[in-house]
């Protein structure tokens, strides 16, 4: 005698004879449509499985495929649609059979949902390295003013000693012209000149030296705060940990 089994999940209901050594079998059906509807499709299964091992009633095996095909589990749940068809009498719920040819179908189309470990590892590449921009060129201001004062201190200098030569050449023509005579108002004309002379001689003198000092002094300057300028400067990690600096420097 069949066990009374209503057709569970999508196969519709369908009634079979029942006999009292079924009755645990029916109770494992039961069992495992209610996990089934509650998405408990581990439990569902091992139900149906039990039930199966009493009473090898095809309908079982139909369940256990459904469920399998609800954990993403193609491989399993296209076996036990397969053994349902192996065991479902011929001609026997032929809309049942034509169901589960098509999940058949379906399966042998199914990816499994489950992820799959990669067992090839990942490799990173190295981070880039890490590049510092070139300071700004720093400003030489101090020294090119100092060239200038020097210069104009030098030129100050020279014009001073052509001064002073003019007036040691006007004295010298005063002492000529006076031997053994000599022209009053010629001779103050010419040492006023010489005067004028030794004066301007003395003031350019003065501060053309003092320019000139004031320009080394700022050359000196500039070139004490002068520092090796980075021309450019770049970090990389290194494989085993820790960096590497590298860099060119411009002085």
């Amino acid at each position: 005698m069949r066990l009374a089994l209503a057709l569970a999940l999508v196969l519709g209901a369908a009634t079979v004879a029942a006999a009292a050594p079924e009755d645990d079998a029916a109770a494992l059906f039961g069992e495992g449509q209610r996990h089934y509807d509650l998405a408990e499709y581990d439990l569902a299964i091992a139900s149906f499985k039990a039930g199966y091992a009493i009473v090898q009633e095809p309908l079982f095996l139909f369940n256990i495929a459904q469920a399998y095909r609800q954990l993403g589990d193609c491989d399993d749940a296209r076996r036990f649609y397969k053994s349902f068809l192996r065991n479902v009498p011929a001609g026997e719920d032929p809309d049942e059979q034509d169901k589960a040819t098509k999940f058949v179908e379906h399966m042998d189309g199914c990816k499994v949902t489950a992820p799959t470990p990669d067992p090839t590892p990942v490799l990173r590449p190295d981070p880039p390295p890490v590049s510092v921009a070139p300071a700004p060129p720093r400003s030489h201001t101090l020294r090119w003013i100092g060239v200038a004062s020097g210069g104009a201190g030098a030129v100050m200098l020279g014009a001073s000693g052509v001064l002073a030569w003019r007036a040691a050449s006007a004295s010298r023509d005063l002492e000529a012209m006076c031997m053994p005579t000599c022209d009053v108002e010629d001779i103050e004309a010419r040492d006023a000149a010489g005067r004028t002379d030794a004066t301007r001689a003395l003031v350019l003198g003065a501060v053309g030296g003092v320019a000139l000092l004031a320009g080394a002094a700022l050359v000196v300057l500039d070139l004490s705060r002068a520092e090796p300028a980075a021309e450019h400067l770049a970090i990389a990690p290194l494989p085993g940990g820790g960096a590497a600096v590298t860099g060119r420097w411009a002085f």
